[in-house]
């Protein structure tokens, strides 16, 4: 590649990428980021690798939190905080660079999804707001606010044990009926995503204003859960106990792999997308088998099936807490950013409908941030009112 070649331009990469993780972008450095990210899908793969990194997350998140309660100190604490966020810019950009050097450019095509834990991301970090957490419904009604921390060890709500942190278990013997069939339902809302582990090992992520219901004991020979919205599994295997995962008009079964599914209610297509293993989706009568790398798009009004094979790492972007966008029309763009950001997004007039976006939105910016961009790159205007954003 051309930038290796050239160490000054090496340098700037990096400072572009610890620059976004840290949130410090200027608009122009934001462009320059984007054009660097569309110009290959090895740039891509490495942007996705290095945002995944869960150390550097976790360092930024502290970092984050730290100068929130800085805030509010007199001069002098201010002036120790702005030492320490020199400190952290810098440990952010060597973070960067080791990763640059160190792992080669060319070792980033075979990127596995990294495990993230549950977390919650606000357009203000550190201020708590219990409107922004996960909430779990148990069968009985009763409503549970997700702390942070998941549910821990000893926490017994109508006989339903939460073994560890983020981790769901099944009840204690006794404790339901088994010929009752029973659900409780994880909701999480707009600018939240979460993750947590259901009682038979498997992994779930879920992205904002989702939802998944799964039974309280899962039955001897069978594992169904309902989804709506977007999550990502990691299915436990278990030949015994097939796992399905049941949508709006279509039925998914596995025995262990990993997949996204997208099914938000106000779109009009529903999303299965392979990472590994296979899958089998059932729509009506009709089954149709997955390899990894393919997604199959189920248009409900038309009941069309379309199977192809895309880009996993930039599908799955939602995870590391980004969204990345390739040359997508506006209306796929707006219909993401509307879910998380908790507005309604119109467009209006040609321009808007025939206008494609092409970079990266981090999910801890504002929404102001990216349409600012987007008027920048683009030949459209926007205004803002309430919680509805024009766009023409």
């Amino acid at each position: 590649m051309e930038d290796l070649c050239n160490h000054k331009r090496f340098f700037e990469l990096s400072g572009l990428i610890s620059g976004f993780l840290s949130g410090t972008l200027s608009q122009k450095q934001h462009e320059e980021l984007d054009s660097w990210l569309s110009g290959s899908e090895e740039h891509r793969a490495l942007f996705s690798r290095i945002c995944a990194e869960q150390t550097m997350r976790d360092k930024i998140h502290n970092y984050r939190q730290e100068e929130v309660q800085s805030a509010f100190h007199d001069f002098l604490q201010r002036r120790r905080q702005l030492t320490f966020r020199r400190r952290i810019y810098r440990w952010v950009a060597c973070a960067v660079l080791i990763l640059l050097v160190g792992g080669g450019w060319l070792q980033w095509q075979a990127i596995k999804p990294d495990l993230l834990p549950g977390s919650v991301l606000s357009q203000e970090a550190g201020v708590p707001d219990s409107s922004r957490r996960p909430v779990l419904t148990l069968a009985s009604g009763v409503r549970i606010v997700i702390p942070e921390g998941g549910l821990l060890s000893g926490d017994t709500v109508s006989g339903q044990q939460m073994i560890a942190a983020n981790v769901f278990s099944e009840s204690g013997a006794g404790a339901f009926s088994t010929s009752e069939l029973t659900h409780n339902t994880v909701s999480v809302p707009p600018m939240c995503d979460f993750q947590f582990i259901l009682s038979d090992g498997t992994k779930v992520w879920m992205n904002a204003a989702s939802s998944l219901r799964y039974p309280v004991k899962f039955a001897a020979d069978s594992r169904t859960i309902y989804v709506s919205g977007e999550v990502y599994l990691e299915v436990a295997k278990d030949t015994c106990r097939p796992f399905s995962v049941v949508t709006d008009g279509m039925r998914i079964e596995v025995l262990g792999t990993c997949f996204n599914v997208r099914a938000y209610p106000h779109e009009q297509e529903t999303r299965i997308t392979l990472a590994e293993g296979r899958v089998a989706a059932r729509v009506g009568e009709k089954k149709y088998t997955l390899i990894p790398g393919n997604q199959l798009s189920l248009e409900e009004s038309s009941e069309k099936i379309n199977i192809r094979s895309v880009d996993v790492d930039e599908v799955l972007s939602w995870k590391r807490g980004f969204y990345v966008f390739k040359k997508c029309n506006l209306a796929e763009v707006a219909s993401t950013l509307q879910c998380w950001y908790d507005v309604e997004i119109v467009l209006k007039g040609e321009v808007a409908a025939r206008t494609t976006y092409t970079g990266v939105v981090n999910k801890e910016e504002t929404i102001e941030v990216f349409l600012a961009r987007l008027e920048k790159v683009s030949d459209v205007k926007y205004s803002r009112v309430g919680n509805v954003v024009m766009i023409q």
